[in-house]
């Protein structure tokens, strides 16, 4: 046990207990900030100046397939995209909140055992665009001002960063502010 110890001959354990603790301290109190930022989805990019959060989604191998269409939360798009009367669509135009390129998406359903599937379809190109692969995310925002909708692609490595380091996502946020309106 006494080897254990720090002393003079083993200087990499050469270290007072007070600095030591508080190092141990440090360290846990920046991994429990990490894992809150990732348990939170309904932040921080859901409070985007002047844009009303409409959904989010972690695309899967499906959406980011040759098909070119993702599959949206049911209950999101049902209480906060246009209502759908024909299983055929509509067309959907969003701006692409880095780019300000406008794509025209196809929103649409499937009946699916007595339910829905709702489906935004001509995804391909936005995804390819942004090099959007499974586990990635996509945000989509009301401008309520203008009527339209406003979109958003994340990596995720970006995201795994804005966990590592919480003011690169405030820095995003704030870039993001400056340039949508």
């Amino acid at each position: 046990m006494d080897a254990m110890r720090p002393s003079a001959e083993n200087s990499e354990m050469d270290i007072d207990e007070p600095q030591f603790l508080h190092r141990i301290k440090m360290a846990d109190a920046k991994r429990a900030n990490a894992s809150a930022m990732a348990a939170d989805r309904t932040d921080p990019f859901q409070n985007v100046d002047g844009l009303k959060f409409v959904l989010q989604k972690e695309l899967r191998n499906s959406d980011v397939g040759s098909l070119g269409r993702i599959v949206l939360p049911k209950r999101e798009a049902e209480t906060r995209l246009p209502s759908l009367v024909a299983r055929g669509g509509i067309s959907l135009m969003m701006e692409d909140i880095h780019t300000k390129q406008v794509w025209a998406f196809k929103y649409r359903f499937w009946p699916n055992n007595k339910s829905r599937m709702y489906i935004l379809e001509n995804a391909g190109d936005f995804i390819k665009k942004h090099g959007l692969r499974p586990g990635d995310i996509i945000m989509i925002y009301k401008n309520e001002e203008k009527d339209s909708f406003v979109l958003l692609g994340l990596q995720k490595f970006l995201l795994i960063s804005y966990n590592i380091y919480p003011e690169a996502l405030n820095y995003h946020i704030l870039l993001i502010n400056l340039f949508v309106f």
